[in-house]
């Protein structure tokens, strides 16, 4: 028997569906709109040098917040892109380490995973809050080795995820989440590894620190040390993904500066430098320019003082970084942040280093 469904019994389905539908756009749009509308605020650690913590702080300064207690035994961590979650490493002082994590207010803290004596560190999220990378050591040919894992936060691991062993250490999602990066400085090449495709990239380098990615994921960029005169000096390359082409990045005029990275903001407009000029000056100070390479300018002009983790905001109004000066008596790093648009400097946090921005 054919049933038919009478034109009221449509219209309800119809509003139901209608309903649902407009539920959950009105869900997506609040929860853009509480980061939005959300204080800004920064995640740093704490009392480094003695005790680490995590703690979260207002960029003026106002409503500091530990976020952890493990007795001072946190190492680094990395917030999700919604701002919801912190997943941090712990290394106790007998040698075994785990990843936990938190919310953002510091409750409900749980164990992700139990590393042992593996040393888990260097996590990061992928953009879309998917999944968490991390390194850790493993025996790999009877030594230990730095190896990439990744934990599914949600659904299961990516298709093209190998069933092997990966070597590297600080993986770095692309912003479109389709690739991996990685270090491996031993071996001598930073790892691309498509997470869709399976296909692996490789590029001819030993730099050990994290690559940064181009908003579009066409392009990473990466420091490597040469030898200038009797100088060791950190040149900043660009690799076009495309074509693998590695050229330098920073324009001649900066030839003689030693650059120590560079972060650039989540629409691909604007990109920090931490640059140091070749007159022996001792720290290194931030600027800025377009990714064009216009509108260059200094943010920092303190010889003596090193600034470095930068991080932009994700609106990009506003940076936060860690300064510290050596040879100062009790000396400590700090917690400052640089408005783009007005130029103000706040410091918002006293002996905090590794600052992030907490949507």
């Amino acid at each position: 028997m054919i049933y038919s469904v009478r034109r009221i019994d449509r219209v309800f389905i119809l509003v139901m569906i209608c309903a649902g539908v407009a539920a959950v756009a009105l869900y997506s749009l609040t929860s853009r709109l509480l980061i939005t509308l959300r204080n800004p605020a920064i995640a740093f650690i704490g009392n480094p040098l003695i005790a680490p913590e995590i703690w979260s702080v207002s960029i003026d300064g106002s409503s500091l917040k530990r976020l952890t207690s493990t007795g001072g035994t946190v190492y680094d961590f990395a917030i999700s892109p919604d701002g919801a979650v912190i997943v941090y490493s712990v290394h106790n002082s007998n040698g075994s380490s785990a990843l936990y994590r938190t919310d953002r207010a510091g409750r409900d803290a749980q164990i992700l995973v139990e590393c042992g004596q593996a040393r888990c560190e260097t996590p990061a999220w992928s953009n879309d809050g998917r999944y968490i990378a991390y390194s850790q050591i493993a025996r790999v040919n009877d030594k230990n080795t730095r190896i990439v894992a990744i934990i599914p936060v949600k659904g299961q691991l990516p298709a093209e995820w190998p069933d092997k062993l990966i070597t590297g250490t600080n993986p770095v999602f692309s912003p479109d989440g389709q690739n991996l990066a990685m270090n491996n400085p031993e071996e001598g090449f930073i790892r691309i590894l498509g997470l869709s495709s399976g296909v692996e990239r490789q590029v001819r380098t030993s730099a050990p620190d994290p690559v940064t990615w181009s908003a579009d994921s066409n392009y990473i960029y990466f420091n490597e040390n040469e030898v200038t005169g009797v100088l060791l000096q950190s040149r900043l390359f660009q690799v076009d993904l495309t074509t693998m082409q590695i050229e330098l990045f920073l324009p001649a005029q900066l030839s003689s500066f030693d650059a120590g990275g560079m972060r650039i903001t989540r629409d691909g407009t604007w990109a920090a430098f931490a640059l140091r000029s070749g007159d022996n000056q001792v720290g290194r100070q931030i600027y800025i320019s377009k990714m064009d390479g216009s509108q260059f300018q200094a943010v920092t002009d303190e010889s003596s003082t090193w600034h470095t983790a930068i991080q932009w905001s994700p609106d990009g109004n506003r940076l936060v970084y860690q300064e510290y000066t050596p040879g100062t008596a009790n000396a400590v790093p700090r917690v400052l942040v640089w408005d783009r648009v007005s130029g103000e400097f706040i410091v918002a946090a006293e002996n905090g280093a590794l600052p992030a921005w907490l949507p």
